[in-house]
């Protein structure tokens, strides 16, 4: 209840008044235990008097105030305070945070203000600087200026405000306190460069307008350079001394004393980078832009490479080792030692000793002398080397270990991947990475041949997130002075120009674009321009720059490629439309078509590769102009794809079929926070959210001392599939019947020390309650998310599906019956989901893993559930009963007029289309919507005036990349005003008292929100004393080997000729050596490029590679889940390359023909036989290879985890050929 309070002193603050009315609640009549809480509102005195609301719990506890109240009124200053009824209720997120939260002492909330207003106040005016770390541990003077620093508490940031123009730069950082000069020096390394900020003229006389953000200080070119580290100068020790002490309430590391020298030179200006660029253009491309990449990472200074020596040297690698100058050079780099005052982001693992020489073969000897020479060649930078000589010591390192076999891998690429090459624009610089996997597409296929000449150019913040904006600062003039103009004019690398092409629809909303700078294709010029020429003719986009945007980008959709296809293997068919609808929404076969079955089984040869014989019964596809779904259907010969009108978008001569998606597994149905808004809007008890929810999160905690248990939730989760772990965990198990031990205390015979494997099962129980927690991503058993078609044979009535999943793994086929709740994300209407029947139909008998919609009725069933269709949507069907509504019915589903197109008079371009990106960015809505949507959600119920309107305008603002159209943001419904539920606060959040910014949701979202517990892993120090328990499971190893031959030399003749070698050759164990260089070197460059700071001495953990779940907080945590993606997609194809190694064939047909020991009939019975044998020997020598380089290196245990995975993977197979022997 609400109770107005007037005649208050203007003086008075909102503590003091809870302290008095404190006074009279928390007593009798009152309850006490426990007491009370209630809030006040102040609003702005008039007259020298104020005015405000008083909150309580409820209207019984108003009433009884009321009554108390006259008895023992409030008296202050002379005056009396009036209390008397509110004429309106209480606000709902009010009276959900009194009610959800204990009371908290206000004597403790001013002891809190005081804090942080005396940790806030500025420091006078001092003397500061930006410049560089170098690494014989000076500090050179970049840029100068007077300025004031604070710290702001809420934000956890240093605020440095120059005095001399009104700009603001935002820094966090290390400290390191300099002794060299009188005065007291610090020095601040920051994580990622400074933000800067331009307050608005308004703001200076306490008006609420945003600031603008800005690229850096005016005048200063080098500072996106410089802009880590900054040099502040205090007059006194004393000044610092309380500089540190208010630095610390934001958790500023502790100071280091050390002695630095500061010199006045400029290591960075324009004429420096001007002979770079005329440098690197000389170069191939692929060893220029390792050099470009080396100075934006702040580890070569320009003058340095320019200088005539390094030239020379640069020039001569080139010349003497043209193939792998680039990966010299990056070798080079990573050797050289990198400046910095931070302390190991990690800490590092205790040294382990190496066995004694005498305890060593002969060459385990040898490979150990080479490895140390090795590491002599790399630390030679502790040696006074010029830099140039540390590069030839470095070369000659790379080369010696380059001496070996052909390596096999490299001869077996993934057609759905290239090496990409990198350039992530922020406000302030351009970072470089690359060359690493990324998904290929069409266009580069066509040009694999000169795939350096592209680019992949994001646009990033400086903490890696996107550029945004929020409340308090606008990006307008950033994105028009900084990101427009790398659209329009390019960028330069490596002394190449890069010109903007084309984006795909994806990679829009992530900001990710390709460029392509000019090349030589058969004599003709190849440009970006002449490149979007050959797309072909898109009529309809003439005046639609956003639709033109789109159509290019068809061409760059992430796919697979298949066949090439004949214009008469294409026939082309009508889509099929209701005739009783007003035509919106009426073609049921949007997107969708069929292929015959001797397409499909061709198709899914080439794009599976793999020996399983599955046919997926749908593929989602590009084909030149045309994009979409096509499904098996038996009654087409031959090898033909029929193309209906609404799946051909213009008209292209590209014949490639290309593949983005197949139906060959059936995907969990999780739930996300929309969802069980939704559910819970149509009737769903709370009760069973939290029965699943309590269900994941004790499946997810019980998989620390259960492999079995582990493999599940991982597959479940997508977690540990590059290293393969799910069937790791299942082969330690089974195979060598051991567990984890969690502790070192709990060893015993059936554990097993694996502490790469610990730490990675906890990485994934984090992430999975991370996820829980903050996304509301809980599994749904025995539900499923299958791809959308059409019913081509008119067998299913209007309101009925049909669906049946088939899981390649367990061979299980599940048909589905009944009542079925169907939805499709995101769901934010209440009519976006839809109970239908599933039924039975022998004609659909053929179709697996797909829900097949009915082609009857006035609307389609698809454009019911959020704008649904058919071109590769993908379906949500929830069968488990605890979930489904209890309701008949649920509710009518949206339908809204579509904005019109954004038109231009003239005939549209490429600055047309970058115009539209720009506005895109600005006007990037979709987020915005999705929480206000919540919040007002969890106020007033999804289906107020207020959420149906912002339903509205997400379906408007999904449509904006192709319609071109913005969202007016003015338009939209306002959240409420005050607190947030609780289940937004974002990760990491710590309450603390009087932070009145969330209150606890009484919804289904914040019950769920509250049950979740914080499960992070801190690392034992007994685990680095033994980190693989070798002996253990080497003995495990070679008991399953003995057990596994016994049952092969009982079956047929040609059996007896396997082996599983414990003791490889010794030369085998040697290349081992090498391919695990290989693997380490490319390892360290995936674990550095995918870190939220981009220093270059801070990289990802192993257990974050191996597991796929990355620890480190970002920003914005979507952020994160596109940056784990790109990791996995990189480990995966690395570990690819790892085991093609391990599946070299020295006894290959030619091999035995030309030996002569080729026997037909041994040959014949049992190829697979000494395949996995080989398989197994190679692995074999690959696990004792990384035991000798030591755990304590970089990369030597998750090696040693593909090497075993690979053994216990052909242990088991060979078990299988025993027994079909």
């Amino acid at each position: 209840m609400d109770i107005f309070v007037s005649n208050i002193p203007a003086f008075l603050d909102k503590e003091t008044l809870l302290i008095e009315f404190h006074r009279i609640i928390h007593r009798a009549p009152f309850v006490t235990d426990p007491v009370l809480n209630f809030d006040l509102f102040l609003l702005k005195p008039r007259n020298n008097k104020a005015s405000g609301i008083l909150t309580l719990p409820t209207r019984s506890d108003g009433h009884l105030f009321l009554t108390v109240y006259p008895s023992s009124p409030i008296r202050i200053a002379g005056t009396t305070i009036v209390c008397q009824p509110g004429r309106k209720a209480p606000r709902e997120t009010t009276l959900n945070r009194i009610r959800g939260q204990a009371w908290q002492d206000p004597k403790l909330i001013v002891q809190e203000k005081e804090r942080e207003k005396e940790a806030s106040v500025s420091t006078p005016k001092l003397s500061m600087s930006f410049g560089r770390l170098r690494r014989d541990g000076t500090f050179t003077i970049e840029y100068s200026f007077a300025g004031k620093i604070h710290c702001d508490l809420v934000r956890r940031r240093l605020v440095v405000t120059l005095v001399r123009e009104q700009t603001s730069d935002v820094v966090d950082g290390h400290p390191a306190h300099d002794t060299s000069t009188q005065e007291s020096e610090l020095l601040l390394e920051f994580s990622n460069p400074a933000i800067f900020e331009q307050p608005h003229a308004a703001s200076f006389l306490n008006r609420q307008q945003s600031s603008q953000r800005l690229t850096g200080l005016p005048g200063c070119n080098s500072m996106p350079l410089v802009s880590q580290n900054l040099r502040i100068v205090f007059s006194n020790d004393d000044e610092l001394l309380q500089f540190l002490t208010r630095a610390h309430n934001i958790q500023l590391p502790p100071a280091k004393f050390i002695t630095i020298s500061t010199i006045d030179v400029r290591v960075y200006n324009r004429d420096r980078f001007d002979e770079l660029m005329t440098f690197t253009r000389t170069l191939p491309f692929p060893l220029g832009f390792q050099l470009e990449k080396s100075v934006w990472d702040g580890i070569i200074e320009p003058s340095e490479l320019y200088e005539e020596n390094m030239r020379q040297a640069i020039l001569k690698v080139q010349e003497d080792h043209p193939e792998i100058a680039a990966p010299i050079f990056r070798y080079f780099v990573s050797t050289l030692q990198i400046p910095t005052f931070r302390d190991p982001p990690r800490s590092p693992p205790r040294p382990r000793s190496e066995p004694s020489e005498d305890s060593l073969s002969k060459s385990a000897r040898r490979r150990r002398k080479k490895r140390n020479r090795r590491r002599e060649l790399a630390s030679a930078d502790n040696k006074g080397l010029k830099l140039h000589e540390q590069l030839a010591q470095a070369a000659h390192a790379y080369v010696l270990d380059s001496q070996r076999p052909q390596r096999r891998y490299a001869s077996s690429p993934n057609p759905a991947l290239y090496e990409a090459y990198h350039v992530s624009i922020t406000p302030s610089r351009q970072v470089l990475e690359g060359p690493l996997p990324d998904l290929s597409n069409g266009i580069l296929r066509l040009y694999e041949d000169f795939q350096d000449c592209f680019l992949r150019v994001s646009f990033q913040d400086e903490d890696g997130g996107k550029p945004r904006r929020d409340n308090n600062v606008a990006i307008d003039k950033l994105l028009d002075q900084r990101y427009k103009p790398v659209l329009l004019n390019g960028v330069t690398v490596a002394g190449r120009h890069f010109k903007f092409l084309g984006y795909s629809m994806s990679s829009l909303k992530d900001y990710t674009f390709i460029f392509v700078t000019a090349f030589s294709r058969q004599g003709e010029l190849m440009d970006a321009e002449t490149i979007r020429k050959r797309f072909g003719n898109i009529p309809k986009a003439s005046h639609r720059p956003a639709l033109l945007g789109a159509r290019w980008g068809q061409m760059f959709s992430a796919s697979t490629p298949s066949v090439a296809l004949s214009l008469s293997q294409l026939h082309k068919i009508p889509d099929r439309i209701s005739s009783n609808s007003n035509g919106q929404n009426a073609v049921f076969t949007d997107g969708c078509s069929t292929i015959s079955p001797a397409l499909a089984r061709k198709v899914a040869r080439l794009v599976l590769r793999s020996a399983s014989k599955i046919i997926p019964s749908c593929f989602q596809f590009r084909l030149g102009g045309a994009k979409g779904v096509v499904f098996q259907d038996p009654f087409l010969n031959d090898e033909v794809l029929c193309i209906r009108p609404s799946q051909t978008k213009f008209e292209s001569t590209d014949l490639n079929l290309d593949i983005t998606l197949t139906s060959a597994h059936p995907l969990a149905l999780f739930l996300n926070r929309p969802l069980i808004a939704l559910l819970e809007h149509h009737g769903v008890p709370e009760q069973n959210f939290i029965k699943l929810q309590d269900l994941a999160i004790r499946d997810t905690q019980r998989i620390r001392s259960s492999f079995t248990e582990a493999a599940t939730t991982f597959a479940q989760h997508g977690l540990g599939s590059s290293f393969q772990l799910e069937s790791l965990f299942k082969n330690m198990a089974q195979i060598l019947h051991l567990e984890i031990a969690q502790h070192a205390s709990e060893r015993n015979s059936s554990t097993a020390q694996l502490v790469i494997l610990k730490i990675a099962v906890a990485h994934g129980i984090t992430h999975i309650l991370r996820e829980i927690k903050h996304r509301g991503r809980i599994r749904v058993p025995g539900s499923y998310t299958l791809l959308g078609v059409s019913d081509e044979w008119d067998c299913l009535e209007e309101g009925e599906i049909f669906a049946q999943v088939y899981d390649p793994r367990t061979q299980k086929l599940t048909p589905i019956e009944g009542r079925v709740l169907i939805t499709r994300s995101p769901q934010i209407h209440p009519g976006d989901c839809q109970f239908v029947e599933a039924v039975r139909r022998k004609e659909l008998d053929h179709l697996k893993n797909v829900v097949v919609f009915s082609c009857k009725g006035a609307r389609s069933l698809p454009s019911m559930l959020g704008g649904g269709d058919l071109d590769g949507d993908i379906y949500n069907l929830i069968l488990d009963v605890s979930v489904l509504s209890y309701r008949v019915f649920t509710a009518d589903a949206g339908g809204y007029e579509p904005l019109p197109p954004t038109l231009t008079p003239h005939l549209c371009g490429v600055r047309d289309v970058v115009d539209f990106v720009i506005n895109y960015i600005k006007s990037d809505l979709v987020g915005y919507i999705s929480t206000t949507h919540l919040r007002i959600s969890d106020v007033n119920g999804l289906d107020c005036p207020d959420c149906l309107r912002l339903a509205e305008a997400a379906s408007h603002a999904v449509d904006f990349p192709k319609v071109g159209t913005a969202v007016d943001f003015k338009t939209l419904p306002k959240a409420p005003e005050g607190p947030r539920p609780d289940y937004l606060s974002g990760e990491g959040y710590r309450p603390k008292p009087g932070d009145n910014r969330y209150y606890p949701s009484v919804k289904v979202l914040g019950q769920l929100f509250r049950r979740v517990p914080t499960d992070e892993y801190e690392v034992e120090m007994e685990d680095y004393d033994d980190p693989i328990e070798f002996t253990k499971i080497d003995n495990a190893i070679g008991l399953a080997a003995r057990q596994c031959l016994r049952k092969l030399q009982m079956g047929r003749f040609g059996a007896f000729s396997a082996t599983l070698e414990m003791n490889p050759d010794e030369d085998l164990i040697d290349e081992m050596h090498h391919v695990f260089e290989d693997y380490r070197e490319q390892l360290i460059v995936i674990a550095k490029t995918h870190t939220a700071s981009k220093k270059a001495n801070t990289w990802l953990s192993e257990e974050e590679l191996i597991s796929g779940a990355i620890m480190e907080r970002y920003p914005d945590p979507k952020r994160r889940r596109e940056v784990t993606t790109a990791m996995n997609l990189q480990t995966q194809e690395l570990t690819r390359k790892i085991r093609l190694e391990f599946f070299r064939q020295n006894n290959d047909l030619d091999d035995f023909e030309t030996d002569g020991y080729f026997d037909p009939i041994d040959y014949e019975e049992d190829p697979d036989i000494g395949r996995l044998c080989n398989k197994f020997n190679y692995a074999r020598a690959a696990w004792i290879a990384a035991s000798e380089v030591g755990y304590d290196k970089f990369g030597a245990q998750s090696f040693a985890m593909v090497a075993l995975g690979s053994m216990l993977n052909a242990i088991k197979d060979l078990g299988r050929e025993a027994n079909a022997l």
